[in-house]
């Protein structure tokens, strides 16, 4: 297989963990999750009051061989990975009127984060070193943000947070190439 299910996860919560970094050079504080569960059900042990939840959800396309656009490729992969974003923002104590607000704001940044970017990545394979993987990730939302309001949680600073959630989807465009194919194409480029 061109790439595993695993490494594109891996490579999804890379891409929020740089979201991170961008909200701390924009002043705002935030801790990422990659969860299993509902994380309304889990307990959460994030540092930050300030939270984005991932939960893989499915794929789609995955299995459908015929279905690639790009079929004039030898070695190319095509699917989507469905996941779940959670954005929590925890009430800290009984005078915090800004958790709302706070969650509304996390949302915003990642929208601009997120909005019209393609996550590129070159690949060397230790198991197949005359290859190169050449992977593109578009990440888009495909439903609403959906909010819950204040709901019960169990976290270190309180029991109470305001939540959001947005179903998310990442197509996935992967390419198999010969390494000194790629070379000389890239000298031309």
């Amino acid at each position: 297989m061109i790439l595993t299910l695993d490494m594109v996860l891996n490579h999804l919560t890379q891409i929020f963990k740089g979201f991170k970094a961008y909200a701390t050079e924009n002043n705002f504080e935030c801790d990422i999750i990659n969860t299993y569960n509902h994380p309304y059900l889990s307990k959460i042990t994030a540092a930050s009051s300030n939270i984005i939840a991932l939960k893989f959800d499915g794929t789609e396309n995955l299995f459908d061989h015929n279905s690639r656009a790009g079929a004039f490729y030898e070695n190319a992969l095509e699917f989507s990975v469905n996941f779940q974003v959670y954005i929590i923002a925890i009430v800290l104590n009984a005078q915090d009127f800004d958790a709302n607000s706070r969650m509304l704001v996390l949302y915003s940044m990642l929208s601009n984060f997120l909005h019209n970017k393609a996550h590129k990545y070159t690949l060397e394979s230790k198991s197949q070193p005359e290859y190169i993987r050449k992977i593109n990730l578009y990440i888009y939302p495909i439903s609403n943000m959906q909010t819950v309001g204040l709901i019960n949680l169990g976290t270190k600073y309180s029991n109470h947070a305001y939540s959001a959630s947005v179903a998310f989807n990442a197509s996935v465009k992967a390419i198999e190439i010969l390494k000194e194919e790629y070379e000389i194409a890239a000298r031309y480029n």
